[in-house]
C-alpha cells in the first residue's frame, strides 16, 4: 500500500475494515496498489487468457491456454503448470471457469504468506452453503479441479479439497473487483465485448466496506494497477466504504444483488429510508388515491406516503416484472422507446429506476442521432437536454461526492446544453446576451465534468472521455470570446444610436430657441 491514510480496524460486525487515520479531502489520494490476481469472472466465455480479447488459437507450448491472433505466450509459470496437469487439449476451453481459482491456487507457490493473507479473506463460507451460487461452483470449478488430481503441483494447499476450493470461490466473488485492461483501447471490436468480464483481488481494497452512499472510489489502469480516491470529504476515523452495488438501481433490487453477490443486506441510510433520500427511485404509483407514491417498507408492505394506503407485494413484483420484461423487448427506436416510458412513468412514476434505465436508454439513442449535427432537430436537442436536466440531480443524490458516473452525465448535460443554444441562437430565438448565459453555464457544467473524470486512467473511455472533454472545454472557451465580442459590439452600437438620438433631440431644442 503506497499511503498510510488509512489503518486496519476488525470488530465483530464488519470484521477487518479501513478506518481513515487523518482527514482526506475529497479528490485526494487513498492509496494505490496492484493486483494479487487478476482473471476471467466465472461465467464469463473463453478468451484469450493473456490479454482477454477474443481467442482463436491455444498456445503452442502447453496446448491447453486460448490465445488471440496477437498473442503467442501466457504467464510461464502458468504455461508449465498446465504441461504439467496433462490435461486434454479442449479443457481448459471446456472448464473456463478454473482459470482465476488457480491462478490463486498458483500464489501457494511463488508466494506462500501472500497465499495465506488471501485465505483469510472473508469467505462467508457457512453463508453461502448449499445456495446456488455453491452448486454452480461445484460443478464448474470444484469437480474440475478436483478430478484432476492436482496435489502435487500444490505442495503447500493441504489439503487441495472440495472445501478449500469453494473457500476460493466465495473469496474471490466477495473481494474481487470488476476490471478492464488494455483491450478496451484496442481496434479489435472483440476487445470491448462485454461478455469478457474480468476481476482483480487486491490486499487493501478488499478491505473496503460496501455504503450505497460510499466516501471512496476507484480507478483502474490498463495493467489493472488500482487508485482509491476520496469521493467525499473523510473525517478522521470515518469507515472508509465503496458502492458494489448498481446506483440506479431501488432498494430491494441492490439488497437483492448484494445479497447474492457478497452475501451480506445492507442497512446503509439509503437502503433505510424508504423514499432514498426522496428520489423515490423505488416506489411505484399509489392505485388508490393516485395522486401518492408507495415505497417498501421494512415489513415488507407498500405503504403510499399520501393517503398510507398499503398494495399487495405480489401486485407490485408483477407489474416491475413485466415493466422489466417489456423493456428488453424493445427496438433500439426513439418513439418506440418514449411511448414506452411514457406509459411506465404513469404505471409505476416518472423517476422510477426502470424508467430511469428507459431514459438512459433513449439518451444513448438521441446521442447517436443528434451527435454534433447541427442539422438534428430541435425537439429532439431539447428532449436530450430535458433527459440530463432530470438525470444529473439523480446521481448527485444518489451517489454523492466525485464519481464517474457523474462525469459522465454532466459531459452529455453540456454539450446538449451547447447544442440548443447555439441552434436557438442560429434561428433567431434567444439573443447574444441569453446565449452566453447558457454557454456559461454549459462552461460551469463542463468544469464539473473534467473535474469528475479527471481521475480516470487515459486508457479507459471515462479517461479518453476527460480529453475530449479538455479540448471541449478550449473550443467552447473560444465560442464565448466570440459571442462576447457580439454582445459588446451590439452594446457599443446601441450606445451609438442613443447618443444620435440625444443628439438629435439638443440639436431640435437649439433650433427652436
Amino acid at each position: 500500500m503506497s499511503t498510510k491514510k488509512v489503518n486496519i480496524n476488525e470488530n465483530t460486525i464488519l470484521g477487518r475494515h479501513l478506518v481513515a487515520t487523518s482527514e482526506i479531502r475529497a479528490g485526494e489520494l487513498i492509496l494505490s496498489e496492484k493486483p494479487v490476481c487478476v482473471g476471467p469472472k466465472w461465467g464469463t466465455k473463453p478468451c484469450c487468457i493473456n490479454c482477454y480479447r477474443k481467442y482463436s488459437k491455444t498456445c503452442g507450448s502447453c496446448n491447453l491456454a486460448p490465445l488471440c491472433q496477437s498473442c503467442e505466450q501466457h504467464d510461464a509459470s502458468e504455461c508449465e503448470l498446465y504441461k504439467s496437469a496433462k490435461w486434454d487439449k479442449e479443457f481448459i476451453i471446456q472448464n473456463f471457469d478454473i482459470v482465476t481459482p488457480i491462478r490463486v491456487l498458483m500464489l501457494s507457490n511463488s508466494d506462500k504468506d501472500l497465499f495465506e493473507e488471501i485465505m483469510k479473506m472473508e469467505s462467508r463460507l457457512i453463508a453461502r452453503r448449499g445456495t446456488n451460487i455453491w452448486k454452480l461452483h461445484e460443478k464448474y470449478v470444484v469437480l474440475p479441479i478436483i478430478s484432476s488430481n492436482l496435489t502435487k503441483l500444490f505442495p503447500n494447499v493441504k489439503p487441495l479439497d472440495a472445501e478449500l476450493i469453494q473457500k476460493i470461490c466465495a473469496i474471490l466473488d466477495i473481494n474481487a473487483i470488476e476490471v478492464r485492461g488494455a483491450r478496451e483501447i484496442l481496434p479489435d471490436k472483440a476487445g470491448k465485448d462485454p461478455s469478457f468480464i474480468l476481476r482483480g483481488l487486491y490486499r487493501h481494497p478488499a478491505l473496503l466496506v460496501h455504503n450505497c452512499l460510499a466516501n471512496a472510489f476507484m480507478t483502474i489502469d490498463a495493467d489493472f494497477n488500482v487508485k482509491l480516491y476520496a469521493g467525499q470529504d473523510v473525517k478522521h476515523g470515518d469507515i472508509v466504504s465503496y458502492n458494489y452495488a448498481q446506483v440506479l438501481l431501488g432498494t430491494k433490487e441492490r439488497r437483492s444483488q448484494l445479497e447474492k453477490s457478497k452475501n451480506f443486506i445492507c442497512n446503509c441510510r439509503r437502503c433505510m429510508d424508504p423514499q432514498e433520500l426522496g428520489t423515490f427511485i423505488g416506489s411505484v404509483q399509489c392505485p388508490a388515491c393516485r395522486q401518492g407514491l408507495c415505497s417498501f417498507m421494512e415489513a415488507r408492505l407498500w405503504l403510499c406516503e399520501k393517503c398510507n394506503e398499503t398494495i399487495d407485494t405480489k401486485k407490485v413484483e408483477t407489474l416491475i416484472d413485466e415493466a422489466k420484461k417489456s423493456l428488453s423487448a424493445l427496438n433500439e427506436d426513439i418513439f418506440e422507446v418514449q411511448q414506452w416510458i411514457d406509459k411506465y412513468s404513469t404505471l409505476l412514476n416518472p423517476k422510477h429506476w426502470i424508467v430511469l434505465d428507459a431514459k438512459q436508454i433513449l439518451a444513448g439513442l438521441l446521442k447517436i442521432q443528434c451527435g454534433t449535427d447541427k442539422g438534428a432537430s430541435m425537439k429532439l436537442l431539447k428532449k436530450k437536454l430535458d433527459l440530463y436536466e432530470e438525470l444529473v440531480p439523480i446521481i448527485k443524490t444518489l451517489r454523492p461526492g466525485l464519481s464517474k458516473m457523474l462525469g459522465i452525465a454532466l459531459y452529455e448535460h453540456q454539450l446538449s446544453l451547447t447544442q440548443v443554444a447555439q441552434k436557438s441562437f442560429d434561428a433567431g430565438s434567444i439573443s447574444e446576451e441569453l446565449l452566453l448565459e447558457h454557454l456559461i453555464r454549459a462552461e460551469t457544467i463542463l468544469k464539473d465534468s473534467i473535474s469528475n473524470l479527471v481521475f480516470e486512467h487515459k486508457t479507459t473511455p471515462e479517461g479518453q472521455l476527460c480529453k475530449h472533454a479538455l479540448v471541449n472545454l478550449k473550443d467552447l472557451r473560444g465560442l464565448m470570446e466570440l459571442v462576447k465580442g457580439m454582445v459588446s459590439k451590439k452594446q457599443e452600437i446601441s450606445i451609438q444610436k442613443t447618443v444620435q438620438v440625444r443628439a438629435k433631440g439638443k440639436k431640435s431644442k437649439g433650433n427652436k430657441k
